[in-house]
């Protein structure tokens, strides 16, 4: 039933309305007045639009969203009969405050299918988008880390670093008290499994925090053997350490890892986005 009037055209014109009332602040959120939704939604009298807000405030409050961040309640000026004009309520709406608007609305109206059709869509856009943005900034992170890596190991390579695994693993002692297995163990890594492939935004900060920082100690105190290199970069991992429980209350050792590994978050970023649009046209 609410396919079918999905496709009604007065739905469809509807979802073309919905879009184009759409609204957003400085701060770039998006919103809708309720007196144009309630037009829209084909409401007449707007009192009677009042009752299905009031639905809404209700459902957000059952699950333990703040009603006043999705519902603002405003003043307006407004015409009523006779073209006389007087200020009226008017309510700024979110996304979600539509979305549970129209949900609630008389699900026999081809208005009331289309606006869900519509916030449907949008909903899944948002949450696409959100989940894309985590991923690029895990992304980001992660490249930063390899950079800062790359750097710290070159300057090691120029004061006389050649056993690279000694001076490696003494970052991975300082940092998590622990060699690299035995870290891979403690965090239960598969095998093959690289740890920073599935360290999670701190604990990569926390690494690319060191490697710069242990790149910058070798510059500035002078040093030119293997063996100053290595301690100096254990010495800094223990610090970058000491912060990581201090401020984040938990050991590196500790931090939780992400649920899947990096590559398949560069897979996922680069395949082919799936359009989303409104109810296609029948064939």
């Amino acid at each position: 039933m609410a396919s079918d009037l999905a496709e009604h055209p007065i739905a469809r014109k509807t979802m073309a309305e919905m879009e184009r009332a759409k609204r957003s602040n400085s701060a770039g959120n998006e919103f809708w007045l309720a007196r144009q939704v309630s037009e829209i939604l084909g409401y007449e009298e707007f009192r009677n639009f009042l009752s299905v807000i009031k639905k809404a405030t209700d459902a957000l409050r059952n699950n333990d969203a703040d009603p006043s961040h999705h519902i603002v309640e405003t003043n307006t000026v407004v015409r009523i009969r006779g073209g006389v004009k007087e200020r009226g309520v008017e309510y700024f709406l979110s996304r979600a405050a539509c979305y549970l608007i129209s949900m609630n609305g008389d699900p026999t109206k081809p208005e009331v299918a289309g606006a869900m059709a519509y916030f449907a869509i949008q909903t899944r856009k948002a949450e696409i988008l959100e989940a894309e943005v985590k991923d690029l900034a895990r992304l980001n992170k992660r490249d930063k880390v390899s950079t800062a890596l790359k750097r710290v190991a070159d300057i090691a390579a120029d004061v006389g670093v050649v056993r690279f695994d000694h001076f490696h693993g003494a970052k991975y002692h300082g940092l998590y008290e622990m060699s690299t297995k035995e870290v891979a163990r403690h965090k239960g890594l598969k095998d093959g499994e690289s740890l920073l492939d599935r360290a999670g935004h701190l604990e990569l900060s926390a690494h690319a925090f060191q490697a710069d920082l242990a790149a910058e100690k070798i510059l500035n105190d002078g040093i030119t053997n293997e063996a100053a290199a290595i301690s100096a970069n254990k010495e800094v991992a223990k610090r970058v350490r000491k912060i990581v429980i201090s401020e984040a209350g938990r050991a590196p050792e500790d931090l939780p890892l992400e649920p899947e590994l990096i590559q398949e978050v560069r897979k996922r970023l680069r395949a082919p986005k799936k359009k989303l649009s409104g109810p296609g046209k029948r064939r």
